[in-house]
């Protein structure tokens, strides 16, 4: 084989390869049932006027591939989502417009996470296009307490130990109290 022709076979494949890449890449948005707690957990006792470290804990929760903006001001943590990167706006509206309630399951799963991890965050704001979520720091911490007993306290929530046992003590009914987010969202 000249050396032309294995030149063009080479650029070919990695044509396709970096094509195919693309495309799975295009499909990788987290649902809740894709977090590992685990990788959560480094972020507890997170500051709340800390841009960076709180865009990290984002990126680790459902939708994360997706956030586009962040803003901190007032204590409350408000965060933009759109298509961006790798994900294309046909991936991003089939993941939080299906129909299926993805996007509320999800805000609500990511405000408890932010609750638990970010204890001095006044309240939290999701922003999906024209949909818009908010809840304040109490409203999320009474659902909680409602449904822990052993929640901890506001001033636990910097014991970085203590907030890992309950997590992962806790993880699955978090994702379960997700699941059914109109059973205490309605309340509100």
């Amino acid at each position: 084989m000249k050396k032309g022709q294995w030149l063009m076979l080479m650029f070919i494949f990695l044509l396709a390869a970096g094509c195919s890449s693309g495309e799975a890449s295009n499909q990788a948005i987290k649902t809740v049932g894709d977090v590992q707690s685990s990788s959560l957990l480094n972020d507890s006792g997170t500051y709340v006027g800390n841009n960076s470290d709180v865009l990290a804990l984002l990126s680790h929760l459902p939708g994360g591939e997706t956030v586009g903006t962040l803003n901190l001001s007032d204590e409350k943590i408000a965060v933009t989502y759109e298509a961006k990167g790798n994900i294309s706006e046909e991936a991003f509206q089939n993941y939080w417009f299906s129909g299926n309630q993805n996007r509320e399951e999800t805000l609500f799963y990511n405000a408890i996470y932010l609750n638990l991890l970010v204890p001095h965050a006044r309240g939290y704001e999701f922003h999906v296009q024209e949909e818009t979520m908010s809840m304040t720091r109490d409203e999320i911490r009474m659902v909680l307490s409602d449904e822990f007993t052993d929640l901890p306290s506001e001033d636990e929530l910097m014991n970085e130990e203590i907030v890992r046992e309950f997590i992962t003590t806790h993880e699955e009914k978090i994702e379960k109290m997700a699941n059914h987010y109109e059973d205490y969202l309605n309340e509100k």
